[in-house]
Order: structure tokens, then C-alpha cells, then sequence
């Protein structure tokens, strides 16, 4: 039985779908175009019935005699409908009724929406007299609420939010200029794909075929010669790049949540201390007469809200430079102990305070790289949360062992430790044991984070647990620099 020929040809198969893929691409974005001009256009008519709006809103606070002040006014639209409510939405005046209504009327849609942003503008209906459309342009102010609505049949209005016909044939005559090029196109394509088609046909039959005839010299005679070769490698190669996207998806979509994460706390933990800033200075510009006691009171604790942005910003920023890594941060020979010791003398006087001591027991010297400020802000943060929170007598920084690759040094208190349950979230940023109490010590929620990220960025590894005899324990390990071999 001979082989029935298809009804189309490839050509025109391709050159369909290629014509109706182009069309609903110029449809959608002729759709969106005059969607986009309609709204520009009504943005216009907006802005200009709201510059009437404030206009009223004027007269109304010097106390004018609205209604003559509109018998001679020049208003932007012939037959403006001018509307004054209450906050509450009762009607004060209306230019177009000879009964003002009763009752509420903020459950119009153009009332809410600018009670919620303080500007709005919306077509509709109205539901008075013979329901006219009107665009309706809100103002709203603590007094009053101004409304003008422009009537849509108005030939200024519609001739205002019609849109631009010229852009229409413009898309029209681009539409042909694509139809003829993908014609061409398809055309060189289809004839392409059919010699290569005849040459699968017959190589599938066992047929002996010319090479001149089926693979022309150009780019897709050479695939065809390379096809079953650059296949075995595809297969060889898919299962190893499949298991690299899958990696590279994952660490991205960690990427995302820690950012997305990390933007929320922000703002979470921004609010309390902006919001008693502003409480704090309200209250005093609304009572200048306040006691002295009570006004410092008052700077007391703008001055330590402020203090808190002050160290939350410090600390978002250090996530940021550890987060761009080497690009920024440079590393240089130290020694840790006389590191540590400076850290340790800054935070005496915080310790003798709190009936606290802070030892140093590392050797002199004790030779690493590392960055400076950065290792500083890891045992300042170590020995200061220990002070503030351990409840113990004593913060000992000490060697736990050495060898010649690596060391691990500890910060460990005499306390009353923490819940185990507590250490997988421990370093996450913004956790916190005590919300309240960390909050009332002043801590931003990001020290440990940093102190990980830290010690991560050093090469190392940081471990917490509790001590048998009581206390909290961190171990930290970092590289020890190779030795310099002399020449």
C-alpha cells in the first residue's frame, strides 16, 4: 500500500506556526500597549482633576463660599461634578443635587481606596439621578474628602482617555513585514529539513545514499555528519549535568530564602527601636513643659534606641562583607593572644560590673592569618554574650589543643549554660534564647551569626556545648599557617 503524502508540507507547517506564534505575540503586546496608554491617559485626567481638587480644598479651609466660588471658577471639564464629605462620609456638598443624602458613603470604592492612599480615581456609575459614568477623582484630607467626577460622555473626557488608533496600524504593517521575512525563512528552513528527512527515510531502509546529495556543505550538512557521535557524548554527559543543575538550583534557592529571610528580620527588628525613637521625641515636642527628670528619661532612651540601630547596622553590614567574602576582606599574620588579650581588657569593666572575670590562657605568641576587626568581632562577641548572659563568675579564654596544621581555642563560661534544644538554631541570624532579655542587653540577634560566618570565612569550624560542671563552651578551630621554609 503506497504511503499517503501529508496534506501540508513542512515548509508550511513551520511557516503556520511561526505566523500564529507572531501574531499572539503582537496581539498580547497591542493589548498591553493600549491598556498601558488608557492608563497613562486617565493617570493625566487624574492628575489635573486632582490640582481642582486641592484648588477646593483651599477655598474650603479659608472658609469660601464653595458653591460661589464654582459659579466662577474655570473648571477643567465641562458639567464637573464637585462632592465635599465628611471623614466619616457624610455628604457636606454636592454641585449636582438639590437634596444632599444621608448616611455613609465611605463604602464607595473610590473613597476607600483613598482612605487607605490618600489620592484615587476610578470610572463608574453613579447611583443618583439617571446613573451617568463618571471619572471620579478623590482627594482625601483629615477634614474633608473632595470628590470631582468628570462625565464620561463628555467629549474632553473620552477624547482624553482615548487611545492612539496610529499605533495600531503601525503593529499592523509590522505584522506583514514579519509574515513575509518568516515566509522566506521558513521557506529556506522547511526545504533544509525535507533533504534531511529523505535521508533519514533512507538510511532507515538500508538504502546506499550520496553523500554530495545529503549532506551539502553547510551547517547543517555537518551536524548531520556529526549527529551519532556528539549523541554518544550527550548520553555520557546528561547524567552528570543534570546532578550539577539540581546542586546549583538548590544552593540558589537557599540563596533566596536566606536572603528573603534575612530581609524580613531587618525590618522586624527595625521597627521597635524606630518606633520608641518616635514615641520618645513626639512626646517631647507635644510637652515642652515636661520635667527635667522625665525629659532625660525620654533622651535616655532615644539614646539607646539609637545605640541599638547603631550596632544592628555595624552588624548587617559585617554579614554583608562576609557574605562578598575575598573580594573585600584581606588576611594578614597575627598574633591571636595579644588579640584576644585587647579584647579581653575592653571588656573588664563590663565583667568587674557584673561580678565577673575574664581570663586570657593562651600562649605568647600564637601566630595565625586571618583578618583583624573581623577576628576581634569574634571573641568580643563570645566574651561579651557570656558576660551578659551566662550568669556565671568568669569568662576564660584558653588553647584545647594544637598541632601542626591546625589550633582550637575556647570561650567558656562558669554559667548556667544553655537548653541543648537551642544549639541547631544557635547561629541563625536574629535567633534569639530570650527575645526580651537579649533585646533589654541591647544585642542586635546577629553576633553569633557573625561569629560563625566568621570563623567559616577563616577556614574553620565552631562547636557549642555544655559543660559537665556547668557553663557554656565554644571550640573554634582554625588553620594554623604553613611554616616558612628557608631557602
Amino acid at each position: 500500500m503506497p504511503n499517503s503524502k501529508p496534506g501540508m508540507s513542512y515548509q508550511w507547517r513551520l511557516f503556520s506556526v511561526f505566523l500564529a506564534m507572531c501574531f499572539l505575540l503582537i496581539i498580547c503586546f497591542m493589548s498591553f500597549q493600549f491598556f498601558r496608554e488608557k492608563q497613562y491617559k486617565a493617570d493625566i485626567l487624574n492628575a489635573e482633576l486632582q490640582i481642582f481638587n486641592t484648588q477646593i480644598l483651599d477655598r474650603l479651609e479659608e472658609g469660601h463660599d464653595l458653591e460661589a466660588w464654582l459659579d466662577s471658577a474655570a473648571t477643567p471639564f465641562k458639567d464637573l461634578r464637585v462632592t465635599v464629605f465628611t471623614p466619616k462620609g457624610r455628604v457636606l456638598f454636592d454641585n449636582t443635587l438639590d437634596e444632599l443624602p444621608g448616611g455613609t458613603h465611605l463604602h464607595r470604592r473610590e473613597l476607600k481606596k483613598a482612605m487607605n492612599e490618600g489620592k484615587a480615581y476610578t470610572l463608574r456609575s453613579s447611583s443618583s439621578g439617571a446613573a451617568p459614568i463618571y471619572f471620579y477623582s478623590v482627594l482625601y484630607d483629615q477634614d474633608f474628602i473632595i470628590r470631582t467626577g468628570a462625565p464620561y460622555n463628555s467629549v474632553s473626557v473620552t477624547d482624553v482617555l482615548k487611545a492612539d488608533r496610529t499605533f495600531l496600524w503601525f503593529m499592523l504593517a509590522v505584522s506583514l513585514v514579519i509574515g513575509v521575512i518568516g515566509y522566506y525563512s521558513s521557506r529556506n528552513i522547511g526545504q533544509t529539513i525535507t533533504r534531511l528527512s529523505n535521508f533519514a527515510e533512507k538510511v532507515g531502509k538500508g538504502e546506499m545514499v550520496e553523500s554530495t546529495l545529503i549532506f551539502p556543505r553547510d551547517e547543517l550538512g555537518k551536524i548531520a555528519s556529526n549527529i551519532v557521535s556528539l549523541y554518544n557524548q550527550l548520553l555520557q554527559t546528561t547524567e552528570e549535568r543534570d546532578k550539577q543543575q539540581l546542586v546549583i538550583i538548590k544552593e540558589e534557592e537557599e540563596k533566596q530564602r536566606i536572603k528573603h529571610d534575612l530581609t524580613n528580620n531587618i525590618n522586624h527588628e527595625l521597627k521597635t527601636p524606630v518606633a520608641s525613637i518616635l514615641g520618645c521625641i513626639e512626646t517631647l515636642a507635644d510637652h515642652p513643659d515636661l520635667p527635667a527628670p522625665k525629659r532625660e528619661e525620654f533622651m535616655g532612651r532615644i539614646y539607646a534606641n539609637a545605640k541599638r540601630l547603631a550596632a544592628l547596622l555595624r552588624d548587617i553590614s559585617t554579614i554583608n562583607r562576609l557574605d562578598d567574602g575575598n573580594n573585600v576582606i584581606q588576611k594578614e599574620e597575627l598574633n591571636l593572644y595579644s588579640l584576644i588579650d585587647e579584647v579581653c581588657g575592653d571588656a573588664t569593666p563590663r565583667a568587674v560590673k557584673a561580678g565577673m572575670t575574664v581570663e586570657n590562657n593562651l600562649p605568647d605568641p600564637l601566630v595565625i592569618m586571618g583578618s583583624q576587626p573581623l577576628l576581634e568581632s569574634v571573641f568580643r562577641n563570645l566574651v561579651e554574650n557570656a558576660i551578659a548572659y551566662s550568669g556565671g563568675t568568669h569568662v576564660r579564654v584558653g588553647m584545647m589543643e594544637k598541632s601542626a596544621d591546625q589550633v582550637t581555642i575556647t570561650v567558656s563560661d562558669n554559667g548556667s549554660g544553655i537548653p541543648e534544644e537551642h544549639f541547631p538554631k544557635l547561629f541563625d541570624r536574629f535567633y534569639r534564647i530570650d527575645k526580651g532579655r537579649s533585646r533589654k542587653a541591647g544585642g542586635t540577634g546577629l553576633g553569633l551569626a557573625i561569629v560563625q560566618n566568621a570563623v567559616r570565612f577563616h577556614g574553620g569550624d565552631i562547636t557549642v556545648a555544655n559543660l559537665p560542671e556547668g557553663g557554656l563552651e565554644f571550640a573554634i578551630t582554625f588553620p594554623l599557617p604553613r611554616p616558612k621554609v628557608e631557602s
